[in-house]
């Protein structure tokens, strides 16, 4: 039983491991869905990181913000251009991605 156990821990651990590398930086063109989460985590972190894009420290109100908030609007120079709306106050962000999943800007206006 306790070898068994450990086979077990050790295919949970392997296979963790995978899918941690298969996610790595160089995995190819990410699709517009997975954009949209990129965008989504990216405002979610900022509400306690400010990763020195010009909307700066996004505040707490910006935490609710689910996938469903964001919408996939251009791509500009290659990368994705996704708007988000805060759902209560109406307030949007828009974010930039790179095809390879990189949050690269985050404005209050609509780039061009």
């Amino acid at each position: 039983m306790k070898q068994l156990i450990s086979i077990l821990a050790a295919l949970v651990i392997i296979t963790g491991s995978a899918q941690v590398s298969a996610h790595g930086g160089g995995h190819g063109i990410i699709s517009d869905q997975e954009a949209v989460l990129v965008a989504a985590t990216t405002v979610k972190k900022m509400t306690f990181k400010d990763f020195g894009f010009d909307v700066g420290k996004l505040g707490d109100q910006w935490k609710s913000i689910s996938h469903e908030n964001v919408t996939l609007i251009d791509i500009i120079g290659g990368n994705f251009l996704l708007e988000v709306k805060h759902p209560e106050t109406s307030e949007t962000i828009y974010i930039q991605v790179t095809k390879s999943g990189q949050a690269v800007a985050a404005t209050e206006s609509k780039p061009s």
